[in-house]
């Protein structure tokens, strides 16, 4: 397992120039090249799930399979109270010093390309998420060709966190379909935009 640390993130610096998605997807390719992993399981959250997006785009044959967790291809607030839990979002990353993250949160816009991702997906979405619109979230996995689309409730925008072991059982199901090559798997992954609910 290979967990990254987004530029601006944790222990990763903020690169110089200016900073956008597709340059942290760019980033991570380059990381993988420099580990000599040739395929691998991406599996991001909210600004890693738009990383992880990015990087199946620009570098498909990298990515075997991609989970999307409260991700978005266009962030957009689900109602008056979330565009005002967005806006405090913001103006805190720009004083974190986070300015070119709030800024390339902004400025992302993937959902023209969404057709071309070809990989099996699986989009999560946790029911009161208060960040992500579920709108934008169900837009994404119809988007994109095949993906299965996840709600879980009793989760907000940390699903990982909040709903462990729903979301541990559900992508540990998921990656063992996306990673098995018999009929059936490759019949179920084939399946438009399935949609299940993760009980309480």
């Amino acid at each position: 397992m290979l967990l990254v640390d987004l530029p601006g993130h944790r222990r990763s610096a903020l690169p110089p120039g200016r900073l956008t998605v597709e340059a942290m997807a760019a980033r991570v390719e380059a990381l993988l090249y420099e580990l000599r992993e040739e395929r691998v399981h991406v599996v991001g959250i909210s600004l890693g799930a738009c990383a992880g997006l990015a990087l199946a785009l620009r570098a498909p044959a990298r990515v075997r399979s991609l989970t999307l967790v409260n991700g978005f291809a266009r962030l957009r607030p689900p109602d008056a109270a979330g565009a005002l839990w967005m806006a405090v979002r913001l103006v805190l990353l720009a004083t974190a010093p986070m300015t070119a993250v709030a800024r390339l949160v902004a400025a992302f816009d993937a959902r023209a390309r969404l057709g071309e991702i070809r990989c099996p997906t699986l989009v999560v979405a946790g029911l009161d998420d208060r960040t992500v619109a579920l709108e934008a979230k169900e837009a994404l996995a119809h988007g994109i060709p095949g993906a299965r689309f996840v709600l879980v409730p009793g989760s907000g925008h940390a699903t990982p966190e909040d709903r462990a072991d729903a979301f541990n059982g559900v992508l540990h199901e998921f990656l063992a379909t996306a990673s098995c090559r018999c009929p059936r798997c490759s019949s179920r992954r084939s399946r438009r935009a399935r949609v299940s609910e993760i009980g309480h």
